[in-house]
């Protein structure tokens, strides 16, 4: 019994496009992380403060309207960064095929 969600990966077409899903979650979990740290500085530069709050806001709202901030901690970054690196695995896992156990 095998527990993996695939895509038989006999089809260039298929691995095109879950390689280009799985690079495109990891250029959006690199944009989540460098909006996160600019939110340690005091005055962060808004040329690109804007477009990585335009970008990555939205499903970063998702999770903090979720979870509410502890004080001054935000626990939501942590949440949707799991959440995405757990989605970006199983895109990785999907243009390979199981093997055949017929013995």
């Amino acid at each position: 019994n095998h527990f993996a969600a695939f895509i038989p990966g006999d089809s260039t077409a298929e691995v095109v496009l879950t390689s280009g899903i799985y690079n495109f979650l990891n250029y959006y979990n690199f944009a989540i992380v460098a909006r996160l740290l600019l939110t340690w500085f005091p005055n962060p530069p808004q040329a690109l403060v804007g477009p990585l709050a335009a970008i990555c806001d939205p499903y970063l709202n998702i999770f903090r309207g979720i979870i509410p901030p502890l004080g001054q901690l935000d626990l939501s970054p942590i949440i949707s960064l799991g959440l995405l690196n757990f989605i970006t695995g199983a895109t990785a896992a999907l243009p390979h095929e199981l093997p055949n156990d017929s013995a």
